[in-house]
C-alpha cells in the first residue's frame, strides 16, 4: 500500500495518543534511491490559529520550528492563522523578533500559496479550511490537536471530527484532549 511505501499509517488505523517532543513528521525515500544525504529536503509548513498573543500554541510551533530548522532534511515555514478577533499584541511581537512568519486570514490567497509551497502540513487543530486546501492540493497533513472536543453536538464539532478523520498522522497534547477526541481512546 502506498501509505505504507511512504512511511505513513493511515491515522484511522493507527492513533498516536500524545504529541511527542521529538517528533518525526515524515521519512521517506526516493523510489529509485536509497535513504542518503541526496534526500531533496522535506517542505514543511508549520500552520497555527493566533488570537494575535503569545500563548501555549506559538509556543509549541516556535519550538518544533527551531528543533527541525537544526536539522538538513527539513526546509521550515510558520503561517499563523488569524481568527476571527484577531489583534495583534506587544507579547507576540516581542517572541517574533526576527523569525520569518507569515500570517493570513482564512482560506486566503496567503494561505492557498503557503500550503501550495508545502510537502507536508503540520496543522495545529482541525480548522476545516486548511485541511481541505491541504488535501485538495495533494499535500500530506499532520495535526497536533490542542483542545479537548465538546460532546455538545454542533456544526463545528462535526466539520472539525470529519477533517481530523483527512488527517495522514494525528497527535493529541494530552490524554485529556486525546480521549475527547478519540472514542477507541476511552
Amino acid at each position: 500500500e502506498w501509505s505504507r511505501a511512504l512511511g505513513f499509517t493511515k491515522a484511522w488505523e493507527t492513533v498516536a495518543p500524545m504529541a511527542r517532543a521529538n517528533l518525526i513528521v515524515v521519512s521517506y525515500c526516493e523510489r529509485d534511491r536509497a535513504c542518503s544525504k541526496n534526500v531533496k529536503a522535506i517542505k514543511l509548513l508549520l500552520v497555527s490559529p493566533c488570537r494575535g498573543a503569545y500563548g501555549g500554541i506559538e509556543a509549541f510551533v516556535f519550538a518544533v520550528a527551531d528543533a527541525l530548522r537544526k536539522e538538513p532534511d527539513f526546509e521550515v515555514r510558520i503561517c499563523f492563522k488569524k481568527t476571527k478577533f484577531f489583534a495583534r499584541q506587544p507579547s507576540l511581537k516581542a517572541m517574533l523578533g526576527n523569525q520569518p512568519v507569515e500570517f493570513c486570514g482564512r482560506a486566503d490567497k496567503d494561505l492557498v500559496e503557503a500550503i501550495r509551497w508545502a510537502d507536508v502540513v503540520h496543522l495545529q487543530n482541525a480548522s476545516p479550511d486548511v485541511i481541505a486546501l491541504s488535501k485538495c492540493l495533494g499535500k500530506r497533513l499532520v495535526l497536533t490537536i490542542h483542545n479537548h472536543m465538546s460532546r455538545k453536538l454542533s456544526a463545528h464539532r462535526i466539520l472539525w471530527l470529519m477533517g481530523a478523520r483527512f488527517a495522514d498522522a494525528r497527535w493529541y497534547n494530552s490524554q485529556f484532549v486525546w480521549v475527547t477526541w478519540e472514542k477507541r481512546g476511552k
